[in-house]
C-alpha cells in the first residue's frame, strides 16, 4: 500500500514537471489562432454585409431605426473583440495551463 502511494506521488510529480514547460502545446496554439480567425471573420463579414446593404439602399431613412437595427451586429463585433483581447492576455501572461 505504501508502494502504491509512493508510485502515485512520483507519477504526479513527473506529470507536474512535464506540464511546467513554458512551451504551449499544439492544441493551445491552434486554439488561439482558431479564436482569432473566427472572431476576425465574424467581424469582417458583418462589416461587409452592412456595407453591401448600405450600397444597395439602406432600409431605414431615420437615424434612430438605423442605429437600433445595427445594435445586434455591433454587440457581436464587441464580443469578437473581447474574445481576441481575452485570449491574447491569456497567452501574454502565460496562463494557458
Amino acid at each position: 500500500m505504501a508502494d502504491d502511494l509512493d508510485e502515485r506521488l512520483v507519477l504526479d510529480m513527473g506529470s507536474a514537471l512535464f506540464r511546467s514547460s513554458n512551451r504551449p502545446s499544439a492544441v493551445e496554439v491552434l486554439g488561439r489562432y482558431l479564436v482569432y480567425a473566427v472572431a476576425a471573420c465574424t467581424a469582417i463579414g458583418w462589416a461587409l454585409y452592412v456595407g453591401f446593404i448600405a450600397i444597395r439602399g439602406w432600409p431605414y431613412h431615420d437615424v434612430e431605426r438605423s442605429i437600433i437595427s445595427l445594435m445586434p451586429g455591433l454587440l457581436l463585433v464587441l464580443v469578437c473583440v473581447l474574445a481576441i483581447v481575452f485570449v491574447r492576455d491569456l497567452y501574454k501572461h502565460g496562463k494557458t495551463t
